[in-house]
Order: C-alpha cells, then sequence, then structure tokens
C-alpha cells in the first residue's frame, strides 16, 4: 500500500518511461535516445540522471511514493515448472543452479531479480542498472521507492500495450496488496532518500525527548499546585 498522498506510478519499457501523478495535468512520458540508453543500457548514466532531474522540474512532479512498474518487453522470466510455490522459501540446489544459468545468461551486468509466487513459481529479471538510476534520480529528489513490479502481476484483463492508461492506472492503485506479492526489491523495504532517513531519525529521537518534556511539566505542575496548598494551610 502506498505509504504517502499524491503517488507516483512510473511504467518503464523499451523506449521510456511514463510518468502520472494526481497533481499532473497529464500523463509524462520521457523518451530515451541512443545517448542515453541503447538496447536497456545506460550509455551515459550522468547525463541521463540530469535529464530526469530536469523531467522531474519541468513536470512538477511533488516527492511521494513511487511505484514503479516494468513492462513485459524489458524483463526476463522463465517458469520453474517443478517448485512448488509453497515449498519455494527452500529452494533446493538443483533449482538453484537452474536459476544461476538462467541469470547468467541475461547480457547485463547486474540484474535485479526474484522468484516470484503467481501460479507456477516465475523467475523475474531487469537490467538493475537501468532501473535503479531511474528510481534513484526520484529517491534523491524526496520520493519514496515502494515497489518495482512486472506488468503481468496485474493480470491478462490489464493491458499495458499503450502504456500508462487510466484504466490501467486506476488497477495499479486500486491493487494495492500487489505491491507486496509482486515486488522486485529483494529486502521488500521501501527506499528513502537520505533526508529522508534524517528525517525518520530526528522523529525517533525527538519522541523520548518529548517524553521527558511532558514528564518535566507535569512534575512542575504538581509541585506548584503542592507549594499552592501549602501557603493556603498556613495563611489561614
Amino acid at each position: 500500500m502506498f505509504s504517502k498522498n499524491h503517488p507516483i506510478i512510473l511504467f518503464l519499457d523499451r523506449s521510456g518511461f511514463s510518468v502520472f501523478q494526481d497533481t499532473m495535468a497529464d500523463i509524462a512520458k520521457f523518451n530515451f535516445t541512443p545517448d542515453i540508453v541503447a538496447n536497456l543500457d545506460v550509455v551515459n548514466k550522468e547525463q541521463f540522471s540530469t535529464l530526469i532531474t530536469t523531467f522531474i522540474q519541468i513536470n512538477k512532479i511533488v516527492p511521494s511514493s513511487l511505484a514503479l512498474v516494468l513492462s513485459d518487453n524489458i524483463i526476463y522470466e522463465k517458469d520453474i515448472q517443478a517448485l512448488n510455490s509453497e515449498t519455494q522459501e527452500n529452494i533446493d540446489k538443483e533449482h538453484k543452479e537452474e536459476i544461476q544459468e538462467f541469470l547468467e545468461d541475461i547480457p547485463f551486468e547486474e540484474v535485479l531479480a526474484k522468484v516470484i509466487k503467481i501460479g507456477v513459481p516465475r523467475i523475474v529479471a531487469v537490467n538493475k542498472d537501468l532501473v535503479m538510476t531511474i528510481a534513484d534520480v526520484f529517491v534523491n529528489k524526496g520520493s519514496v521507492l515502494e515497489a518495482i513490479i512486472p506488468s503481468f502481476m496485474y493480470g491478462p484483463n490489464v493491458n499495458f500495450a499503450a502504456g500508462l492508461t487510466q484504466n490501467n492506472i486506476q488497477a495499479i492503485l486500486e491493487r494495492s496488496e500487489i505491491l507486496k506479492t509482486g515486488n522486485l526489491l529483494t529486502d521488500q523495504q521501501r527506499i528513502t532518500s537520505v533526508q529522508g532517513l534524517e528525517t525518520e531519525q530526528k522523529e525517533k529521537e525527538k519522541k523520548p525527548q518529548n517524553l521527558r518534556l511532558y514528564i518535566l511539566v507535569g512534575i512542575f505542575v504538581t509541585l506548584l499546585v503542592i507549594l499552592a496548598v501549602v501557603y493556603l494551610n498556613l495563611g489561614a
């Protein structure tokens, strides 16, 4: 479930990515060019990050929860036929070797991959450099990366062939449980910016301080009451 208001939905395919946020007048599109992304490989990371930063500023995208949805045409996937979904937490040596061979055949230096429980368990992988370069820019601008999700998780009735549409945006917003079950983030944790982590830490530190302040104020008020009672008794 999205943790913030005005969540951001980013749909990534081979041609670029589209972004929806309810604060925007329309869906914004970022198109890849061969000098920044070629065959799903990041060619110039610094320039790519700068362009995404400009894209965020031009479209006035507000920092919020971010769900990054992956098109079928950028992921690598394979069903693991003999693996029981109920016992996949303890994947045996044979299946581990099968998964490892599959991942080694993917033509990227580093991949983001996970076995997903959906009917027949399926290993899904994507170029980590591409996905995280995009996500990192949004995180550095204050957003929280909630999930990275393959679009097939929303089923055959939700069509992403035309990119982001009002229909599939509604499906993503309504079916928030998929943010957990289909999440490729291996630690299943939100990724927040440094500023966000510092804010959370300050909030944690502030709570004990506030509690001590309330206790001291209570003690002070109690002493005043006692002093007033003593004074009135002496006067009488």
